[in-house]
């Protein structure tokens, strides 16, 4: 896989927009529960639906954030962005399940944060050249 060909869809939220996507995901999987609960409602599915839109959405932001931590760290370490890529796409899945819209952080500076710190910890345990932490320039 390339990073340079590969194209996500131009997607990013505006304000407020990750905390009504974050909403729409839990009204989804409430719906889901209720659905396995009493059978098949048409009104339900139709949330459930609409929660699968609003958490791949969540997905490509992610994703975008990913990739561009991936090719960051790639260029500075001399790592491959494939493997970075990768790691970066568990990271947005893991985020998007941790993501609590109820504490008010945007869904972007924590898939960012989540991707970094993810990333710079892989990165320390690849072959090659490692980052080097505080303690190692010192030494």
């Amino acid at each position: 896989m390339d990073l340079n060909t590969l194209r996500l869809p131009d997607t990013w939220f505006g304000p407020g927009e990750d905390l009504a996507c974050a909403e729409v995901i839990e009204a989804g999987l409430y719906a889901s529960h209720l659905i396995d609960l009493h059978g098949p409602d048409p009104d339900l599915s139709r949330i459930v639906a609409r929660g699968r839109e609003a958490r791949d959405r969540l997905w490509a932001v992610g994703l975008k954030v990913a990739m561009q931590q991936a090719r960051r760290l790639a260029v500075a370490y001399d790592l491959p962005s494939e493997d970075l890529f990768q790691d970066g796409c568990v990271a947005v899945a893991e985020a998007i399940e941790r993501y609590d819209f109820t504490r008010g952080v945007r869904f972007t500076t924590f898939v960012f944060e989540f991707v970094i710190r993810t990333l710079a910890e892989g990165a320390r345990h690849r072959v090659g050249r490692p980052i080097a932490t505080r303690a190692d320039r010192r030494a």
